[in-house]
């Protein structure tokens, strides 16, 4: 690099790196723009199921929380005590609230221990 001669090279190497770069941010802000527009058709839909079974606001909120697990998630639902800390609430309340979604048939249990449940409807595209 110290040699005259040689700094051209170092030019082709940087606009490499950086065309790199570039593409790597552009794919990445379309797939960042792709799981938003995707979240916002889940609130909808998360928004329509709540009105039509008249849940409370904390069974939507956890019935949005297991939706977004379903596409974003990497596990197989959630348990009691992850629902009883996203609601910050104890966790018999959190199983007053299991129940509420479990009456509507909006979950489905997929281990009893511990207790990990799902969500059991289809989910919008």
């Amino acid at each position: 690099m110290e040699n005259p001669l040689n700094h051209g090279e170092l030019t082709f190497f940087v606009q490499t790196l950086l065309d790199c770069v570039a593409q790597a941010q552009t794919e990445l802000i379309e797939r960042l723009t792709q799981q938003l527009n995707r979240l916002g058709r889940l609130s909808a839909h998360c928004d329509d199921l709540g009105r039509e079974h008249r849940l409370s606001e904390h069974a939507r909120q956890t019935l949005f929380a297991l939706m977004q697990e379903a596409v974003f998630g990497s596990r197989d639902g959630m348990t009691l005590d992850d629902t009883a800390q996203h609601l910050q609430l104890s966790k018999q309340s959190a199983r007053k609230t299991v129940e509420e979604l479990e009456r509507a048939g909006l979950i489905t249990f997929t281990k009893r221990r511990p207790l990990t449940f799902a969500y059991a409807g289809e989910l919008p595209e």
